[in-house]
């Protein structure tokens, strides 16, 4: 991290984080708030919010999502680092190649109420993937993924749910680690460091 000196003495780096994911946001402004050199702004979901908030105060740093809305196509390849987001009322499945990874996009039926759903990706990651997997469930209500988690887990995926204290609702993560599937309960913000040193 960066920080600039002033005439008045250091000054702390503001910054504006812009994506279109909530998911995306909140634990990036946590972990860039942990850092006592940096002052975040604020967020926005799309660029018109964004320049509104510019208006009224210039970030020396704006994040900037530079693909919003990338859903994953059928038979796209996951690599490591890259996000790849189910399209609605679609399936996301994970499926094997040799030693790659790529999605399979479905239709298929509501698997408990849901459309896609995390359950049905959970399972399929955990039958072709296993231990080279980890999976993540975060604030959110309701029991989706709770049911596949528990496969992940027991085919030697890393499973980590978001903490009650972190979380806007607590369902979802609670749902899980209920019925045993979770190796790790982590803050959000404790999320994307343990996943890296994984």
């Amino acid at each position: 991290m960066y920080t600039y000196f002033t005439n008045t003495g250091c000054k702390k780096i503001k910054v504006l984080i812009v994506d279109d994911f909530a998911v995306v946001r909140q634990p990036l402004k946590s972990t860039l708030e942990s850092d006592k050199h940096i002052e975040v702004l604020g967020t926005a979901a799309d660029p018109i919010f964004a320049a509104k908030k510019i208006a009224k105060e210039v970030p020396d740093v704006i994040t900037l999502d530079i693909e919003m809305n990338c859903f994953a196509e059928n038979g796209e390849v996951v690599i490591r680092g890259k996000t790849l987001i189910a399209k609605g009322n679609k399936h996301l499945l994970v499926k094997r190649s040799g030693a790659r990874y790529h999605v399979e996009i479905q239709e298929g039926p509501l698997v408990n109420r849901h459309r896609p759903s995390a359950d049905v990706l959970f399972r399929s990651t955990a039958k072709c993937a296993g231990k080279n997997a980890i999976g993540i469930i975060m604030t959110g209500m309701g029991d989706d993924g709770a049911r596949g988690l528990p496969e992940m887990k027991e085919a030697g995926a890393v499973t980590i749910v978001q903490d009650e204290k972190s979380c806007v609702v607590f369902g979802m993560p609670k749902e899980a680690i209920n019925l045993g599937a979770v190796s790790k309960v982590l803050s959000l913000e404790k999320i994307v460091s343990h996943i890296y040193n994984l």
